[in-house]
């Protein structure tokens, strides 16, 4: 498992967000390689974990308030409706497609990623990626620290979640958005 380092995340921005007490600080599934013969995880744990890759990442959640009891005859009260994950990524010019940007079928992997993340509180990791559309808005540069946010669009119908993301620059600028749609998994017999 990679060692995650914070001296990566060194933007205000970044620094902000990781001591704001709102976020709290979660395991980031992805940067987890099970036991083997699993080789689950291994793009971003260890293909993508190199110092011209993926240099570090660190998750963090927010939970939605409880329902005040005044708001439950207004409508029924919703679980994970509005629960939000926020990565950051410190990248280097290994992930990129044209010389100092990223390339855009890594930020899809962002993308998948940071909403894969956000999930994990309703599904954990029995879940599978069967729909997800990309719309670029401006290139990434690279190297950079990136922040990606992801975020519950609905609640879970039965195996079904989806989840909606932006990668961003940290200061309000737009590289990508993003749309998934998360199953989970039927259990093994």
């Amino acid at each position: 498992m990679p060692t995650e380092s914070i001296s990566e995340f060194s933007p205000p921005w970044a620094q902000a967000l990781i001591n704001d007490p709102i976020w709290k600080p979660i395991p980031t599934n992805g940067r987890e390689v099970l036991a083997p013969p699993s080789t689950e995880n291994a793009l971003m744990a260890l293909t993508l974990d190199r110092p011209d890759g993926v240099r570090a990442v660190l998750s963090f959640n927010r939970y939605p308030p409880a329902p005040s009891p005044s708001s439950l005859s207004l409508s029924p009260p919703t679980r994970f409706k509005g629960l939000e994950t926020r990565m950051l990524f410190s990248l280097g010019t290994g992930v990129n497609g044209h010389s100092g940007f990223c390339h855009g079928g890594f930020i899809g992997t962002l993308i998948d990623e940071a909403c894969g993340q956000a999930i994990f509180p309703i599904f954990g990791n029995d879940t599978v990626t069967a729909e997800m559309t990309v719309q670029y808005k401006k290139m990434l540069p690279t190297p950079s620290v990136v922040l990606c946010r992801a975020w519950v669009e609905t609640e879970p119908e039965g195996r079904k979640v989806w989840v909606k993301a932006a990668v961003e620059d940290g200061l309000g600028g737009v590289y990508a958005t993003g749309r998934t749609l998360f199953i989970k998994m039927k259990p093994k017999l």
